[in-house]
Order: C-alpha cells, then sequence, then structure tokens
C-alpha cells in the first residue's frame, strides 16, 4: 500500500460518488499567515452549483457549518425518490451534520421493505370446524414481547379467537403451538394485547367487549354497554385497566375493570361462564353524526332513513400522556375528534378535523393509529388517503399519503405502524397490501401480493420488521425479511 502524503500547495485533489449521489469536492490550502486553513465544499446536485464554507479549527474538528438559502429547491431536489439513495444520504450526513436548510435527513428504508417476502409456510388458512369451508378474520393483533414477539392474535368470522406462534409455520408438525378457542357469539372483529402480554381484549359483532387470559384461554371479565356490533377495542398504553371501545351504535365507552362490576355471566360456555360482568363508567352517544343529503326539490333528508348507513364510530384511541383524552373517527361525517373525558361531566370535543380531502363529498374515516413517539396520529380515510396529523393539532394535516391504484371500499380496513414508526401499512381493494415510508410521503408505495381477495386488518411485530394481513379469501398471510 502506497501513502499519499498531503502537501500545503494550492493543488486540489477532487473526489466523486457513484451515480445517485453524484457530487465532487475541492480543497484548497490557504497558508497566509495569521490565518486558519480553509476547507471549501462544492457540492453539484441537479446542475446546482453551491459553496458552503467550513472552517477547520486548529485541532483538527470542524466548526459548525453554515448553509445559505439561496435556493429552497435544492432540499427538495435532493429529497425527490428517483435522486435520492444511501450513498447522496451518507455523504449528506457527514457534510450537514444530519441537517440541510433546516430540514432533517431521512435514511431511505425502500431496501428494506424490498426483502419482505411470504413463503407457504406463512401462509395460515382459516375455515369452519363443522363443514371445513373458508371463513374469513376480521383481525389480528402481536403481542408485545410474548415470545419473542411472534404470537399473534387472530378473530374471525366463525366467532374464534386463534393464537398462532408465527415462528413455527403452518406444517402439521407444528399444529400444536397454534391454539384456537370459542371467544363470542358473533364475529371477532377487534383484539389487543395488554402491554405485559397477559391479557388480551376482544369486542365482537355481539355488542360484548371480552377479557380473555393469554395462557388459560379463559374469560376474565366481559363488558356489556353497546346496543350494535364493535368496531374496536383498545387498552390505555400504560394503565392496562382502563379500556376503550367504539361501536356501530355511535357511542364510544370507557371501563375500568377496578370498578362498576355489576354482577357474574351465568353458565352458557365453559370458556367464559361465571366471568364478572361489568357496566361503562363513562358513555358517551352520538359521538360522530350521519351525513344529511341534499336534494334539488326536497327538503334535507338523513341518507340513514333511506339506506340506513351505520354512522359509527370507526376508531377509539386513549391519548398515550391522559386517562381522560380519547380520540375518535366517524365513518360517515369524516371527523377526527379529540375528547375531554373527565368524570363528572359530559364528554365535549376538545378538537375536530373535518375532512377535506380531494372527494367532491365527506368520506368517513375507517381506522386511526398513534405512532409509538406519541406525536402523530394516522388515519385511514374511505377516499384512499391516510391523512397524519400532529398531536398539537389534529385539525390539520399535515402529510396525505396515496398511490395512484390504492382503494379501499370497506370500514374493515385497517391501517398499522412498524415498531420504529418507519413504514405504515394498509389493507386494501386490491388484492394486495400497501405500504409507504413515513419520513418521505413522495415515495411510491410497495405493493405486496398474494391474497386472492381484499385485504382487510393488518398488524405490524413490535420488534422486527414482520407484516401481517387478514385477506377475505379465508387466510391470513405474514411478510417477513
Amino acid at each position: 500500500m502506497i501513502k499519499r502524503k498531503r502537501t500545503p500547495d494550492n493543488s486540489a485533489t477532487s473526489h466523486n460518488l457513484d451515480q445517485g449521489g453524484a457530487s465532487s469536492s475541492s480543497t484548497s490550502w490557504d497558508s497566509s499567515a495569521g490565518k486558519r486553513p480553509r476547507l471549501t465544499q462544492a457540492l453539484d446536485i441537479q446542475g446546482h452549483q453551491h459553496q458552503h464554507q467550513h472552517q477547520i479549527l486548529s485541532d483538527g474538528s470542524p466548526a459548525q457549518t453554515i448553509l445559505p438559502i439561496d435556493d429552497p429547491r435544492l432540499f427538495k431536489d435532493t429529497t425527490e425518490p428517483d435522486n435520492w439513495n444511501l450513498v447522496k444520504y451518507n455523504y449528506m450526513r457527514k457534510v450537514h451534520n444530519r441537517h440541510l436548510y433546516g430540514r432533517i435527513l431521512h435514511t431511505p428504508k425502500q431496501h428494506i421493505l424490498k426483502t419482505l417476502t411470504c413463503s407457504e409456510d406463512d401462509e395460515y388458512h382459516f375455515c369452519f370446524s363443522s363443514n371445513s369451508r373458508s371463513c374469513v378474520p376480521f383481525s389480528c393483533t402481536y403481542s408485545n414481547h410474548a415470545y419473542g414477539g411472534h404470537l399473534m392474535a387472530v378473530g374471525d368470522e366463525a366467532k374464534r379467537i386463534t393464537l398462532v406462534r408465527t415462528d413455527k409455520g403452518n406444517s402439521v408438525d407444528n399444529q400444536s403451538y397454534h391454539n384456537y378457542f370459542s371467544a363470542h357469539n358473533d364475529a371477532v372483529l377487534s383484539l389487543k394485547f395488554s402491554n405485559d402480554d397477559h391479557l388480551l381484549t376482544s369486542g365482537s359483532g355481539d355488542g360484548l367487549v371480552r377479557i380473555w387470559d393469554v395462557d388459560t384461554k379463559v374469560c376474565v371479565a366481559t363488558m356489556k354497554g353497546h346496543s350494535n356490533s364493535l368496531r374496536s377495542v383498545d387498552f390505555h398504553p400504560s394503565n392496562q385497566n382502563l379500556l376503550v371501545s367504539a361501536a356501530k351504535d355511535g357511542s364510544f365507552l370507557l371501563w375500568d375493570i377496578r370498578t362498576r362490576q355489576i354482577g357474574v355471566l351465568p353458565e352458557c360456555d365453559e370458556n367464559w361462564s361465571g366471568a364478572p360482568l361489568y357496566a361503562p363508567i363513562k358513555v358517551t352517544k352520538d359521538a360522530h353524526q350521519r351525513v344529511t343529503k341534499k336534494s334539488k326539490g326536497k327538503e334535507n333528508y338523513p341518507i340513514a332513513s333511506r339506506l340506513k348507513p351505520d354512522h359509527s364510530v370507526t376508531r377509539a384511541l386513549f391519548l398515550p400522556t391522559k386517562e381522560d383524552v380519547v380520540i375518535t373517527s366517524g365513518s360517515s361525517d369524516g371527523t377526527i375528534k379529540m375528547w375531554d373525558c373527565r368524570a363528572g361531566r359530559d364528554s365535549k370535543p376538545l378538537s375536530e378535523y373535518h375532512y377535506d380531502g380531494p372527494s367532491t363529498r365527506v368520506r368517513g374515516f375507517s381506522d386511526l393509529q398513534i405512532d409509538h413517539s406519541g406525536t402523530r396520529l394516522f388515519g385511514l380515510n374511505m377516499d384512499g388517503s391516510i391523512s397524519m396529523h400532529y398531536l398539537t393539532n389534529i385539525s390539520r394535516v399535515a402529510t396525505r399519503y396515496t398511490a395512484p391504484d390504492y382503494k379501499t371500499l370497506t370500514f374493515f380496513s385497517k391501517i398499522a405502524i412498524s415498531y420504529d414508526d418507519s413504514f405504515i401499512a394498509a389493507g386494501s381493494a386490491n388484492r394486495s397490501l400497501y405500504i409507504w415510508e413515513i419520513d418521505r410521503p413522495k415515495v411510491p408505495a410497495l405493493k405486496l401480493g398474494g391474497p386472492q381477495q381484499d385485504v382487510t386488518a393488518v398488524a405490524w411485530s413490535k420488534n422486527r420488521h414482520e407484516v401481517s394481513g387478514c385477506s377475505d379469501d379465508g387466510c391470513v398471510r405474514v411478510w417477513r425479511r
């Protein structure tokens, strides 16, 4: 190996990067007495030449870089999907200390998505026990830590909950790792693990919420209060004594398993007989309104008077930092609301978002999710877009995620956020699962194919890049690296 010695003259040394990160840098030394050495970087991006002055301190460490904002298009150009790759990111990160013009440079992660695959061993088919006819899985969720995060709960049309070990595959030899039990008198539509994975809550078309012991598969509590099918049920992020549920009857209810026990269920099934019966601690009715349609020459009339569309509360979530603040979405009024649910008073909205998307008519939301940092809210709208809102101000859309061929036709379509807040996945009516990179919304969504019918519920593993999707073809598929 030959080492070249740098000489303090006026010669310049050039370095070139590969395609996608094409740039050039030149160094010139000013040996004038009493002056510090000065390094000049020439950055060539999309034909723009920008000179940035970098001072080198006497100890050899770089001083803070001053970046003049003479052309705001520079940052936009460098973040266009077709002109951005890991080589360019690493160069910009080194030169600009992760910031360019006051904006954070996000590492491109499309290469992770391209490694996700689903093998035959990762396809779990569901059928009725009586006639082996295919049945539809409606909901799925991953455990937080149990079995290394490989435990997935699936609720289906056959009124069952199935606990699947996604690290074992679907072969006959691994059947003992997958267990199911009867859970409700109707389809199981929503599932959620508690933080410690000891409990699993379920919501059903029978209007009941139940809590299950994951190890024994026995019902330890039943909540009764809704008059129609459940849409969602969720534990509080830090207090698993609290739950919130949303239903097709237009209400959302708060529950506390430490209080409001009103009886015990009679013996009717070995899985849930004798379980304590609870009433809600707070009921908020008509949280979202039906849309009123205008007809020429006639008075306004509710669509419900003719078609009876549900004015469901499609999703209800606790604000992570509060036990008395709930966020909900409506199926027909196109609103997202943040509610003050303090005890001793009626619930009232603190903030609202009203649909302002591209559709000419109001479109409702089918799902909401809060990222793991607790700062951003994502909503899946029936117009085929996902809106992102900062929790500090949900009344405005910060970003929208779309795809030219993406569409959703059912309120059973759901979204899920990866454990590291890098990606958001959504079910679709296109027989595919779509994934967007959260920090780079302009990057085209990745389509994961395989399902033969619509993809509805989706779930991300809590500690790895593994995503699952329920399909109307009676199968739950797992894509992993």
